[in-house]
């Protein structure tokens, strides 16, 4: 399972979101595909981690980046390959 499937299923989990793969593919901002509000947002974030063994720095808690999807999912995936290095 690719990094940005991994994303899609803990956005569709947590956020409830009823959306389509191809919905997820196509979307440039997550806001288009659930209604998204700051716990939300603190929900996501923690599934992420979970997911993915990952810790976000405070400094990259910022909205911008769980908003914008190809970003959110570069980023996460750049978290990746700086831990099998």
């Amino acid at each position: 399972m690719t990094v940005d499937e991994r994303v899609f299923k803990v956005f569709q989990k947590t956020m409830s979101a009823d959306c389509r793969c191809e919905d997820w593919r196509e979307a440039e901002s997550l806001q288009s595909l659930s209604a998204m509000d700051s716990v939300g947002i603190l929900d996501f974030v923690l599934a992420l981690e979970q997911e993915f063994g990952l810790k976000f720095p405070i400094d990259d808690l910022q909205m911008e980046l769980f908003m914008d999807r190809p970003r959110l999912v570069s980023y996460v995936a750049d978290k990746l390959s700086e831990l099998t290095c």
